[in-house]
C-alpha cells in the first residue's frame, strides 16, 4: 500500500489473548462477544500487527511485536500463538531484519516492544541469573502499578454497571475506597495476611468519617475481594514486567501510570457530550433550513431578505433551546409573535417559519442521544 511517498507493509507477529472485559471497559459483554468471542478464561484473541514504512533508503519498523522470550507459564497466561514472526513477515515483502534502518516504539507495552531484543535461549521473565536487587525492586513496584491499571478498568466498569452517577460524590468516595481496599489486600498478602483484619478495620473507620454508608463499603469490599482473588488464582499478583518496561513505568509520575475511574468518567462524559452536540447541531441545521426555505418564498429586496433570514435563525433558536409544552416554550413563542418586526415583513410568513422550525425539531427530539448531564469534577 502506498501513501504519498511512503510504502506501507502490514506485518504480523502472531496472536495473543487479554481479558475481554478489560479491553472493552464499559461496553457490555453481550455486545462485544458477538465479534470477539472469549475463551473459557474470558480472553479475546488479539492480533500483533507491526508496520513497516519504506521511504527512500529508510526502512522504519513501527513496533516489534511480542517476541519469543516467553516461558511456558506466561505463554499460557497470555495465550500467545506464534503463528507468524517478524522475520517471516519481512521475508514475504522482500526484507530481512538487518535491512531495518530505524525502529519506532509507540509505547513500551510487552505486545508492542518485547521483540525489540531477540536473544534466543534467554527469557526476560525467567532469567538464567539472579537480577540485581535494584532492578528487582523496580520490577516489583512496576508490577503493582500494572495491576492497579487493570484494577482501575474493573472499578470503572463495576461502578458504571451499578448506575452510580459519574459526577456524584458517592462515585468518587466509592472509587477511593475501592483503591484503598485493593491496596490493603495487596500489601497484606502472603506472610503479612494476619495483619489484614486490622488494616481493613482502619479502612472501615475511614469510610465512616467520609460518611460512606456501611452497605456501600461492604459492597466495595466484596467486589474488590473477588477481583483480587481472581488475580491470585491466575498467579498475577507477583508477576514481574521486563526490566526495560519496568523502568519506563516507574519513570512516569504516579498520576500518569494509570487511568483512574475519574479520568475514565470524564472521557465518557466528553464522548456523550460530543455525540449529543453533533446530533443536536445536525437537527438545528435542519430546523434552520426549513424556516429559511419558508421565508425564501417572499418576494422582497435584498435588505428585507436579510431580515427574513434573521427571523428564521431566531425561530430555529427557539425550537432548539425550548422543550415542547414548557412555560419557556410558550413564552418564547409569544415573544416572537409580539416582536416589533419591520412593517415590510409578512407576519403570517414568520409564523409559518416558526411553526416549521418547531415541527422539525420536536419530531427529531426522540432520535437525539441522551444528554450528558453535569460534567464530572
Amino acid at each position: 500500500m502506498r501513501f504519498g511517498e511512503f510504502e506501507l507493509h502490514g506485518l504480523s507477529d502472531g496472536f495473543f489473548g487479554l481479558d475481554g472485559g478489560a479491553m472493552f471497559g464499559v461496553v457490555p459483554r453481550p455486545l462485544w462477544e458477538r465479534t470477539n468471542p472469549p475463551d473459557e478464561r474470558n480472553r479475546i484473541r488479539l492480533a500483533l500487527r507491526p508496520l513497516l514504512v519504506v521511504a527512500g533508503d529508510d526502512r522504519v519498523l513501527i513496533d516489534t511485536g511480542i517476541g519469543d522470550k516467553w516461558d511456558t507459564k506466561n505463554t499460557d497466561i497470555y495465550r500467545i500463538e506464534h503463528t507468524d514472526t517478524i522475520e517471516s513477515s519481512l521475508a514475504r515483502v522482500g526484507f530481512k531484519p538487518e535491512d531495518i534502518t530505524k525502529v519506532v516504539l509507540t509505547h513500551l507495552h510487552f505486545d508492542h516492544a518485547d521483540a525489540t531484543a531477540q536473544e534466543r535461549g534467554l527469557s526476560s521473565r525467567t532469567p538464567t541469573e539472579e537480577p540485581d536487587l535494584g532492578t528487582l525492586r523496580v520490577q516489583r513496584r512496576a508490577g503493582y502499578w500494572m495491576l492497579r491499571k487493570v484494577f482501575e478498568y474493573f472499578l470503572h466498569s463495576e461502578l458504571h454497571a451499578a448506575g452510580i452517577s459519574p459526577s456524584s460524590w458517592v462515585r468518587r468516595r466509592m472509587a477511593q475506597y475501592g483503591r484503598k481496599v485493593f491496596n490493603a489486600l495487596f500489601r497484606t498478602r502472603g506472610p503479612k495476611e494476619p495483619k489484614r483484619a486490622e488494616r481493613m478495620a482502619r479502612l472501615r473507620e475511614w469510610a465512616l468519617k467520609q460518611h460512606l454508608p456501611a452497605p456501600i463499603a461492604e459492597y466495595m469490599e466484596f467486589t474488590v475481594g473477588l477481583t483480587f482473588e481472581d488475580m491470585r488464582a491466575h498467579d498475577e499478583l507477583d508477576w514481574l514486567p521486563p526490566p526495560a518496561e519496568s523502568h519506563a513505568i516507574m519513570a512516569l509520575k504516579p498520576k500518569q501510570r494509570v487511568v483512574t475511574d475519574a479520568q475514565m468518567c470524564l472521557d465518557e462524559w466528553w464522548d456523550a457530550h460530543n455525540r449529543y452536540f453533533r446530533a443536536a447541531l445536525e437537527t438545528y441545521e435542519r430546523a434552520h433550513k426549513t424556516a429559511t426555505d419558508v421565508v425564501a418564498s417572499a418576494r422582497c429586496d435584498a435588505a428585507t431578505a436579510v431580515r427574513y433570514r434573521q427571523a428564521a435563525m431566531r425561530a430555529a433558536n427557539i425550537a432548539s433551546y425550548t422543550a415542547p409544552g414548557t412555560p419557556w416554550r410558550r413564552q418564547s413563542v409569544a415573544d416572537f409573535q409580539a416582536s416589533d418586526w419591520p412593517p415590510e415583513l409578512d407576519r403570517n410568513l414568520l409564523a409559518r417559519a416558526l411553526s416549521a422550525a418547531l415541527e422539525v425539531w420536536d419530531a427529531s427530539r426522540a432520535t437525539l442521544p441522551p444528554a450528558p448531564g453535569p460534567k464530572p469534577h
